[in-house]
Formats: structure tokens, C-alpha cells, sequence
């Protein structure tokens, strides 16, 4: 998966002739939003527009024999999509993520253009519109926007925006049945699918790492490539992920890793809501000696 969040044109009013590489347009980087509003005042007509967005997309002749698709994650509200003038598809609900397949008219070993026809007007015939909501919905790319490339067999990306597998649990008392329906494009012979279902004392990775002191040199040797190719291709999103690194020490034959198994359970806080069930299995892990009574203190 390959960012495209860069390097973008803008423009408020649409021209079909933008699509073609005609005029100019703002230079702009997603996520973006087609109009700034002040804290202390709102006016839903002022992001409502037919707006355009547009990029330069190279593509090497190493991607022949490869599907290529663009994944949009958010382009409210409807988005139609065009690939050196050619319109491949029209997008219609700003709040689901969407791809399209680019392999038959991109020019590979050249320079394509991409373009946005964006709609940002609130219709009611278009999620969530329709009186039924009160907020403000905005417009814009307001979301990643990368590139994909696949081998020929590959998982149905443009299956409503998935990644073409589809789990169907069903629970019944102590039993479940698991059904795993997949949706694949030019499947050949030979091919199967494995796939591994973990019951309650399954292994979860919680991301707790120790590492030996030499891990700090590593980061700090490979920090600077991360931050060139960072702000090359999304600054507003680089992450210097320890997994990252991790599996590029791994590949190099430097680190081994052992996973440590653990009965503890994990309990997180992501909305206020969660905050009185934390509080009550903190005080019952208390109750039961496992926290001292003044763990706060």
C-alpha cells in the first residue's frame, strides 16, 4: 500500500476539463477539507460545492501482470473518479471507505493523471443525509487516499470497500459457528485458503515489548531513512512503529523474537463511558489481593 496524500490540486468549482490537466488549482495535502469554518460561526451552504481534486500518479513498468487499485477512505459525499479523462467509477456516501481498479487504464512506464469530481452538497437521497441527522457534514477528501497492487489471483478489493473476506460468527450458548465466505478474483488451480480460528485461551498481541539495551541503537541508526521517506511521502501521518522495526531486524537475521504468554486481562479506556467498568474491575482486583489497596498512592 503506497500513500497518495500528497502533492494534490484544489479547485472549488469543477471543470470537466480539469480532468484532463487543464487550469491550475490549489496545492493541497489530504486529508483536507473544502472549507475552513470559523469556531464561532457555522453555515452549512459554505461547504456545499462541486469541487475537484487532482495528482500526478507515476506508475513503473514493474507493476505489468499486477492489478492495481486506489482505496479512498473518505470522500464525502460523492466522488467520481477519473483516470487520465477516463471516468471509472462514481462513489456515493461520504462516510464509507471505497476502491477502484485502475489496471486497465493506467499507462504503465509513464505519468497518469487522477481526478476527483467531489459533490459536497447534502442530498437527501445520499447517506447520512435525508433529515436525519444535526451536524455539520463538511466535504472534502477527508481521508487517506493510497494505492494498491495485487498479483493477478488475488481478494475482491472493490467488494463494498472490504478486503473481500467476510466472517459471519454465530453464538449458541457454550457453541459458535464460524462461517468465512470469500470472495476472490481469478482464482486458479491449486490455490486454497488456510485460515485459523482461536478459541478464549487463543494468544493476543497486546504490543508489550522488552527489548535489550542494543535496541536503542538500532532505532536511532534507522531513524533518519524513516523520517526522509516520512516526509516525502505523508509527514502528517509518519509513525516510527516499533513493530516496523522489529520485522526489519528479523529479515536481517539481527533479532529473534519470543512471545511471553501472559493470564492477565487486558481492560482499556477508550470512551467516558468505559470509565465506571474499569473502575469496578480495579476495585475487584483489589477485593481479591491482586492490586494493594493504596495502588494510587
Amino acid at each position: 500500500m503506497i500513500s497518495l496524500c500528497n502533492q494534490w490540486e484544489f479547485v472549488k468549482d469543477w471543470n470537466d476539463t480539469f480532468a484532463q490537466g487543464e487550469g491550475t488549482g490549489e496545492a493541497v495535502r489530504l486529508p483536507h477539507t473544502v472549507q475552513e469554518l470559523p469556531l464561532h460561526y457555522a453555515d452549512h451552504n459554505s461547504y456545499q460545492m462541486l469541487c475537484g481534486y487532482r495528482r500526478k500518479l507515476d506508475l513503473g513498468q514493474e507493476l505489468e501482470g499486477k492489478h492495481v487499485f486506489l482505496q479512498f477512505d473518505g470522500a464525502a459525499h460523492v466522488a467520481t473518479v477519473y483516470l487520465n479523462g477516463v471516468e471509472l467509477t462514481t462513489h456515493r456516501c461520504g462516510y464509507t471507505a471505497f476502491r477502484v481498479e485502475i489496471t486497465e487504464a493506467a499507462r504503465l512506464g509513464g505519468e497518469n493523471l487522477l481526478a476527483v469530481k467531489l459533490d459536497t452538497t447534502e442530498n437527501a437521497a445520499i447517506p447520512p443525509f435525508g433529515f436525519v441527522i444535526d451536524y455539520l457534514t463538511y466535504g472534502g477528501l477527508y481521508r487517506d487516499v493510497n494505492l494498491i497492487c495485487v498479483p493477478e489471483s488475488h481478494f475482491d478489493l472493490t467488494y463494498y470497500g472490504t478486503h473481500g473476506i467476510k466472517v459471519t460468527p454465530v453464538v449458541d450458548g457454550a457453541n459458535a459457528n464460524v462461517e468465512v465466505e470469500v470472495f476472490v478474483k481469478n482464482a486458479k488451480m491449486g490455490q486454497y485458503l488456510q485460515y485459523t480460528v482461536l478459541d478464549a485461551e487463543g494468544a493476543v498481541s497486546m504490543n508489550f515489548w522488552g527489548f535489550t539495551p542494543s535496541m536503542l541503537h538500532e532505532m536511532e541508526t534507522r531513524f533518519p531513512a524513516f523520517l526522509d521517506q516520512a516526509l516525502a511521502e505523508n509527514p502528517m501521518k509518519g509513525e516510527y512503529f516499533l513493530p516496523g522495526v522489529v520485522d526489519q531486524l528479523i529479515q536481517e537475521g539481527k533479532a529473534d523474537v519470543r512471545v511471553l504468554k501472559s493470564l492477565d486481562r487486558w481492560y482499556g479506556v477508550t470512551y467516558k463511558e468505559d470509565k465506571p467498568q474499569l473502575m469496578a474491575k480495579i476495585e475487584a482486583l483489589i477485593a481479591d489481593g491482586v492490586y494493594p489497596r493504596n495502588l494510587w498512592k
